[in-house]
């Protein structure tokens, strides 16, 4: 998932319009022209943006971003089940005898 930066200009203790408002990419770079940033607060969710700029349209990268709530509801609603991985994972030898338990992030790395 690749993060932006959004900088509202400062308060000068009135109502405080969006006008001086700069988005910046991951690489710290300012993204030009964009004409609206719509910041979205909701309760067990990550917090997200939606920001309208132009664009040239040869390609369309998305990444699906969903809570587990709805997640799980939409496997459901396909006839799916949706498994947690778990934080631990047991090695095993071909004899089926655990030799060493390894948390889950050691894997991913």
């Amino acid at each position: 998932m690749t993060l932006v930066r959004i900088v509202p200009p400062k308060p000068d203790g009135k109502v405080q319009s969006g006008f001086g408002t700069r988005v910046y990419n991951a690489d710290g770079e300012e993204i030009p022209e964009v004409s609206s940033v719509k910041v979205i607060l909701a309760p067990n969710d990550i917090i997200r943006a939606e920001i309208d700029v132009p664009v040239i349209l040869d390609e369309v990268w998305a990444v699906a971003i969903m809570s587990e709530a709805n997640m799980k509801a939409a496997a459901e609603y396909y006839g799916y089940t949706v498994t947690k991985k778990p934080d631990v994972i047991q090695v095993e030898t071909l004899a089926n005898n655990c030799i060493r338990n390894i948390k889950r992030e050691e894997v991913v790395k």
